[in-house]
């Protein structure tokens, strides 16, 4: 049994360019997910920075609040 080139190139080649195809679309849901990773982790963060903002807010009306009241 003798492996003959010519007659298996076609093979070979269908066979490198199922490779290439599937690493191909892996490489590209990799990219996508990470993308879609990353955003979610910026609405997180965003949902946070308004909590942060909403605490800020009510601490400095009541410090005016505070400031008025010592001015009377």
């Amino acid at each position: 049994m003798e492996f003959n080139f010519i007659e298996n190139l076609p093979f070979l080649l269908a066979l490198l360019i199922l490779i290439a195809c599937y690493l191909a679309i892996r490489s590209f849901f990799k990219k996508i997910g990470n993308y879609t990773e990353s955003s979610g982790k910026s609405a997180d963060h965003l949902e946070e920075i308004k909590e942060e903002l909403s605490i800020l807010n009510s601490k400095i009306s009541s410090l005016e609040q505070q400031i008025n009241n010592n001015k009377s």
